[in-house]
């Protein structure tokens, strides 16, 4: 059992698919504004290359949603106990509500981690979506707010 949040993986969607057969691979799909306002924060990148990263990221999805199973993140964040009991499901595992609290023993490791992954420490965060409508350029506000849902950014 293996699970990676690293953005550019998408690109490697069909090796994985193929050297991996019988794996179930999941795919978690976050609203467009928030992924590009997170992308900018932690990794620093523009908000043209950080439209062009996910529109990758989506047509990946795409290309391979028959082999994939989806989850959406806002759909997780508002009930993750449940979504973690599918998930868990999914990969052939037991569910237990102590799975949710993986941050307490997270916190007690004596690794640093990166300002990148400082959320990967705390427990599923419901303030983290819809936090595009509170981006301070007015100009990407407006430019993020075009998003239709179903088309690409």
């Amino acid at each position: 059992l293996s699970g990676d949040k690293t953005p550019g993986h998408h690109a490697y969607l069909g090796e994985i698919l193929e050297k991996f057969p019988q794996s179930p691979v999941i795919f978690s799909l976050r609203d467009p504004r928030d992924t590009i306002v997170s992308m900018r924060e932690a990794l620093g990148t523009s908000l043209k290359g950080a439209i062009t990263q996910w529109n990758a990221a989506f047509d990946s999805y795409q290309r391979f949603l028959n082999s994939v199973h989806l989850v959406r993140y806002e759909e997780f964040v508002a009930d993750p106990a449940t979504h973690s009991s599918a998930l868990c499901a999914l990969v052939g595992e037991s569910y237990e509500p102590e799975m949710l609290r993986f941050h307490e023993r997270m916190r007690q490791a004596s690794h640093p981690v990166s300002h990148q992954h400082r959320r990967l420490l705390g427990p599923v965060d419901p303030k983290l979506v819809g936090r595009f409508s509170k981006m301070r350029s007015r100009i990407d506000r407006v430019r993020l707010r075009r998003w239709n849902g179903g088309a690409r950014l």
